[in-house]
């Protein structure tokens, strides 16, 4: 699954000739390697590998889906400047952050600015990051000031528009916060098909745990697994990583007090995942796939 980041913007109210060439900004764009005319080229895309826009008279919209648009947050900023602060949804196994953005008109294009941010455990950071977005023939080119050791530097990214729609996990996120998920803090073990399986979880911190997961036969080791359970968008995302590989979210579809499920109904094996703790202490996981798939059920007791 990849992460994609879109942008729906509704900008109006100039002269003729500008607001035609922001609607040319309009449609979905991807990043590219492609060097800006007039600067150098960001070592990573300025906002994202996907945006869109749409283009209209008072205020921008806009969309930001995390990595395999997992879930999204909507933010309108009027165009004359006016700050707005909302939540953003974090990145991969970050929960989500206050921010205080604008945005303000600049000819053919316009500016988004990130004033403050305040990170999940964290104070209120002052920042002040700018992003211009202009148009450059038929390409948007989105640029940015890269802080290195000679000094800032404008670097931008180029976009060029793409028919290709991104891919949705279509579940209904229920309402939860990463607390609510601390009694799987810990360390725990447990056997499965005569392997040893072992997960490791942190304490709940910055609205965000981490954890791995490792199973061995004998002294050989013969899986692993990187794992996060992030606070995002209202509810839970897990994020699994198995041998390191790519990452697939679930998203929390229920939350007891005793159990969290989450879900991707769009993942090939395990479609489900569901935490439940035990009477005794222990915690069982089930992981389960489409109809007819045998599902697997872990049992671990506390290290």
């Amino acid at each position: 699954m990849r992460t994609a980041l879109t942008f729906a913007l509704v900008l109006g109210g100039f002269a003729t000739a500008a607001a035609d060439q922001q609607s040319n900004l309009a449609g979905t764009w991807v990043a590219t390697k492609d060097t800006p005319s007039a600067i150098g080229m960001a070592p990573s895309p300025v906002f994202g590998e996907r945006l869109a826009l749409a283009v209209s008279a008072e205020a921008v919209v806009l969309t930001r889906p995390v990595r395999g648009n997992a879930n999204s947050s909507v933010l309108t900023l009027p165009m004359n400047g006016t700050e707005v602060v909302a939540v953003q949804t974090g990145r991969q196994c970050f929960g989500d952050s206050v921010q205080t953005n604008l945005v303000t008109r600049q000819g053919a294009g316009f500016d988004f600015v990130i004033a403050t941010n305040t990170a999940p455990g964290a104070a209120m950071t002052k920042l002040g990051t700018t992003y211009k977005f202009r148009p450059e023939g038929d390409t948007l080119v989105v640029e940015s000031t890269m802080r290195g050791a000679s000094g800032p530097k404008q670097v931008g990214t180029v976009y060029r528009r793409t028919t290709d729609a991104p891919r949705m996990v279509n579940v209904a996120v229920v309402t939860a916060t990463i607390d609510a998920f601390g009694w799987l803090a810990g360390d725990w073990v447990g056997t499965v098909g005569g392997n040893n399986v072992e997960e490791r979880w942190t304490t709940a911190a910055g609205g965000a745990m981490i954890g791995t997961s490792r199973s061995t036969r004998g002294s050989a080791m013969v899986e692993f697994e990187y794992l996060c359970i992030a606070q995002r968008a209202g509810g839970l995302v897990y994020t699994a990583m198995p041998n390191g590989g790519g990452m697939t979210d679930f998203l929390s579809t229920k939350v007891t007090a005793d159990s969290v499920t989450f879900e991707n109904p769009d993942h090939d094996f395990p479609r489900s995942i569901v935490y439940t703790k035990n009477a005794d202490g222990g915690v069982d996981v089930v992981v389960s796939g489409a109809p007819g798939q045998r599902a697997l059920t872990y049992s671990f007791k506390k290290k």
